[in-house]
């Protein structure tokens, strides 16, 4: 069983911020993971990459650990989407 220290956030997350799925506008800045509290699809653009990676039947509540540069609207069905950093 892994030992942490007298932190009240294990896994380092200080933060949580709602994300409004967007093709233009930037992920919240320092980013950790994602994710949704209603199980569907989360495209996202990675930092560097020229496609959208589509995530498909992400489980609600399944915490993803990745720094993505863009949650996008197109072909997000997921909702209540937050980004932990």
């Amino acid at each position: 069983m892994p030992q942490y220290s007298n932190q009240s956030t294990p896994l380092g997350y200080t933060r949580i911020t709602n994300v409004t799925p967007s093709d233009t506008l930037a992920a919240p800045p320092g980013t950790k993971a994602i994710m949704c509290e209603v199980t569907g699809n989360i495209t996202v653009m990675m930092p560097g990459a020229v496609t959208p990676f589509l995530m498909t039947a992400v489980p609600a509540y399944a915490v993803i650990p990745i720094s993505p540069s863009k949650v996008m609207a197109t072909g997000t069905t997921a909702t209540n989407i937050v980004a932990m950093g």
